[in-house]
């Protein structure tokens, strides 16, 4: 459609309003009456995200609205710009008479979403949060729940979030089914009448027919000619008879009429408080005039009103049709108690933020996966439902921090979980490590699961890198993986235009990169979108750390939640097994961040035996004498370097000495007469074997004196990075005061290169 037209009038002046759309591409549409009256939107149809210019009558002008309409400037001032960016509900635009600038008359147009969907998700999210809440209501076992009363003395915009949360329950096509299944086959029962008849038409006999026989005063006497017959002096000339008659005036039809009246009652109150022309009217009377059809239908004419409800009837509980009414009256008492913190960012002025909706929605999934993974939190209604003065209150607003803490006990160990929403890891210009938050700007996910041993604070926790987050966003636009993240073929070798890269959307795979990276402690970022594939990068060998995306649909039976609470079972499997390799990265993290920094500004080989050195830190090095030359011939010709290994009292041998003396990279010796040397050998095997004196003697040893000795393979360094350095040993404490060392003793490459000069 190329241009729409919107009327309004000014007293007997009509005003004329020309929509039409800035590109081929720009959606612009008029739904049938039908739709208008089923969706209880606007027939005039925008989209967001698509522009549009329009033209008023000459004379008026709409009023500006920032970034959305855009009046231009003389000598247009009767056109302009409508923008909707993100904007999807009924929207209404004032305009004025240019002489006389004062909001005089309106036009409604719908803005929907660019999802061809989005009519059915909204209402069955809006449907699936009304359910959840009343769920938690349940389960909550504060008393006020059972004292509180609704109270409708409010301004209409809480009214409409408690219509909202009943038109969710009430106005689907499933609960009006229900009751026109119970309209073509009601409960019936039969009943029995009485009504006077003549005694001649008297049938078969009963104990009530005979009793009426005998206590009747209008009777009259029994002829003579029959009194031989009849022992009775008089027969009554009428008699009250019983009949039976199948009805259907039943405790659960009364039920189902009650519970019909009610509805509508509510909803015609709701619906005169609400704003005369505003959407959210629009929608009530729309409820409204459905229940009056069927509060008018034929077969409640002959249904009563109830004396008491039979809440415990089968019927009501089992049958169908009866089954579902009787399932939205407790929903329906329940949410009317229930008043929704977060509910006008939803659905204000007629406003639709799918969006918003989506990312509200999806909280309760998680809340519900969460607690089939921890069944600790399944008493969360603690924490989201509150008193307030309107009945009890759903604390949930976005914008808003909710966490919700358990400690979850296994075998191996007890952790704490924590559910949060709209956490706030706030940013730091600061070199703050350890603490909590984000090292660069603040940030705030939609979502953040942290993991912690139970003794440990979360302060503490998050101090010694014993915390994990993972978070995840909400992204309701997104239909596909390549939308977030960029088509596969990035992935690969070939080369692809700049252009071509920036035509995708991958502004989400960095978003959750940017979680991942700046906020500490973060083992996961996951978007959860209304898609089909799920995608989940690791960053090594375990399910975490990683990145990716989850599927979460708001569709009926098909929501793709198993594969969500699968990841969180496998992230708790990681948890419990301590050998994991995230904890043990974690914990070298603590380890080594912990310590002051240090400054080595040396010239060190990369690696050793074709594999990557350890840090200078972490490199273990021998420093030990060869007491004479017949030992340091020994040395060298065997390329061995001995130990001998102290004992006790009882002539054992010290174990701690295999320990200090294991694992070694590198062997400097040394004179005692002579304290600055040369000569670096690098350990062949880091593991050195243990023999006897009388071995040591048939491999040639000089003279050995103790019954064991640790010998090391060694053979000389000749790596250029140690070419021309000597180290002078008199520097280390060791060797403090003039004193020499009785044992070899074992220090790191760091502590080594200090002491390093390169020889002249």
């Amino acid at each position: 459609m190329r241009e729409v037209k919107l009327l309004s009038t000014l007293k007997d002046q009509n005003i004329e309003l020309i929509i039409f759309p800035d590109s081929p591409n720009d959606y612009l549409e008029t739904i049938s009456e039908y739709d208008v009256d089923k969706w209880g939107e606007a027939s005039i149809q925008l989209q967001e995200g698509c522009s549009y210019h329009y033209q008023i009558s000459q004379g008026f002008q709409l009023h500006p609205i920032p970034g959305l309409v855009i009046p231009f400037n003389k000598p247009d001032n009767n056109r302009g710009l409508i923008k909707p960016g993100n904007y999807v509900g009924t929207f209404v635009f004032t305009g004025y008479l240019l002489k006389n600038p004062i909001t005089i008359f309106t036009f409604n147009v719908e803005i929907r979403s660019r999802k061809t969907n989005y009519r059915t998700e909204y209402r069955y999210m809006l449907e699936e949060i009304a359910y959840d809440s009343v769920d938690l209501i349940l389960k909550h076992s504060s008393p006020v729940i059972q004292h509180v009363a609704p109270n409708y003395n409010i301004d209409h915009r809480s009214i409409y979030q408690k219509f909202s949360f009943i038109n969710s329950i009430i106005g689907t096509e499933d609960f009006f089914d229900a009751v026109y299944r119970i309209i073509r086959s009601p409960v019936s029962k039969w009943i029995s009448l009485a009504q006077i008849s003549d005694v001649r038409k008297t049938r078969k006999p009963s104990k009530q027919l005979i009793s009426s026989f005998a206590a009747s005063l209008n009777r009259v006497a029994v002829p003579v000619q029959l009194k031989e017959h009849i022992q009775l002096s008089s027969l009554p000339k009428t008699i009250v008879d019983e009949t039976k008659q199948d009805s259907i005036d039943t405790p659960e039809n009364q039920f189902v009429k009650h519970v019909l009246t009610e509805y509508f009652l509510i909803c015609d109150y709701i619906k005169d408080r609400l704003l005369e022309g505003s959407r959210e009217k629009m929608e009530a009377e729309l409820l409204r005039n459905r229940l009056k059809s069927l509060v008018d239908h034929e077969i409640f004419k002959d249904i009563s009103q109830p004396s008491t409800l039979t809440l415990n009837s089968p019927v009501l509980q089992n049958k169908d049709g009866y089954r579902e009414v009787f399932k939205s009256w407790l929903l329906f008492e329940l949410g009317l108690k229930l008043t929704w913190t977060g509910g006008d960012n939803v659905f204000r002025g007629g406003k639709k933020d799918v969006a918003k909706l989506y990312e509200y929605w999806v909280y309760f999934k998680l809340l519900n996966i969460v607690t089939n993974v921890f069944p600790e939190f399944s008493d969360s209604s603690m924490e989201l439902i509150k008193p307030s003065s309107n009945g009890l209150d759903l604390n949930l607003c976005a914008g808003n921090c909710n966490s919700i803490r358990r400690i979850c006990n296994y075998e191996t160990r007890n952790i704490e979980v924590e559910f949060s929403y709209n956490q706030t890891f706030y940013g730091s210009n600061n070199n703050d490590y350890p603490k909590s938050g984000s090292w660069t700007r603040t940030m705030k996910p939609d979502y953040t699961i942290s993991f912690w041993p139970e003794g440990f604070s979360k302060k503490e926790a998050e101090e010694q890198e014993q915390i994990i987050h993972i978070h995840f966003d909400a992204k309701y636009r997104i239909d596909n993986i390549i939308e977030a993240f960029g088509p596969s073929e990035f992935e690969s070798n070939e080369t692809i235009d700049d252009n071509e890269i920036r035509d995708f959307r991958r502004i989400d795979l960095i978003k959750m990169h940017a979680y991942k990276d700046a906020i500490r402690r973060t083992a996961g970022a996951y978007i959860i979108y209304p898609g089909t594939e799920n995608k989940i990068w690791r960053g090594y060998h375990e399910i975490i750390p990683g990145i990716g995306a989850f599927a979460l649909r708001p569709s009926k039976g098909n929501e793709g939640w198993k594969e969500l609470q699968q990841f969180l079972e496998d992230v708790l499997a990681q948890l419990l097994n301590r050998a994991s390799k995230y904890e043990e990265t974690t914990y070298h993290i603590f380890n080594t961040q912990s310590k002051p920094p240090l400054t080595l500004v040396k010239n060190l080989p990369e690696m050793f035996d074709a594999k990557r050195l350890q840090p200078p830190t972490e490199i273990r090095c021998l420093v030990g004498d060869v007491k004479n030359k017949s030992l340091n011939d020994w040395m060298e010709r065997h390329n061995l370097y001995s130990i001998y290994l102290g004992s006790d009292q009882n002539g054992n041998c010290y174990d701690q000495e295999f320990e200090d003396y294991s694992k070694l990279t590198y062997l400097l010796i040394y004179n005692e007469n002579e304290l600055v040397t040369s000569q670096l050998f690098d350990v062949l095997n880091p593991n050195p074997r243990l023999i006897s004196k009388e071995k040591m003697l048939r491999m040639g040893y000089p003279d050995p004196k103790h019954e064991l000795y640790l010998v090391f393979s060694v053979t000389r360094n000749y790596h250029a990075s140690y070419e021309n350095i000597v180290w002078d040993l008199s520097k280390l404490e060791a060797f403090s005061g003039g004193k020499v060392p009785s044992r070899p003793f074992v220090i790191s490459l760091f502590q080594l290169m200090a002491i390093s000069n390169i020889e002249k």
